[in-house]
């Protein structure tokens, strides 16, 4: 399965879903796709930082976005990239306290220069 059609397959939305389980599936699915990216090695190089960047972007499409300490983002990133989250509902639950209401003020590599920096290492 390709690494960009897996989080398609993780969750789907019903109708009866009130808005706090939507912003758990949404971050679910983030999960998905930054494993999914990792995992599947979709890229010859940069698998880490496309993923942050994805997942970033993902989430904006959904009205959220990541923030946190570049510390932490990096250990996220390093972690997904050795294949550390045994799965999607694990790194969701990390990424939890991450996912902010609202739009970023500005693209993730723009947000942290320092994250994409380090996870190129």
């Amino acid at each position: 399965m390709n690494a960009s059609r897996r989080p398609s397959d993780v969750v789907i939305w019903r109708k009866d879903d009130t808005r706090e389980l939507w912003v758990w599936r949404a971050q679910r699915l983030a999960a998905a796709l930054l494993r999914a990216v990792n995992d599947r090695h979709a890229l010859i190089d940069g698998n880490k930082r496309a993923s942050m960047r994805l997942t970033d972007e993902f989430l904006g499409l959904n009205g959220y976005h990541l923030e946190g300490s570049s510390e932490l983002l990096v250990e996220i990133g390093w972690t997904a990239g050795r294949h550390g989250y045994p799965s999607d509902a694990a790194l969701a639950e990390v990424l939890h306290p991450l996912v902010v209401s609202g739009a970023p003020e500005a693209p993730f590599d723009e947000r942290y220069p320092q994250v994409i920096a380090d996870l190129a290492r």
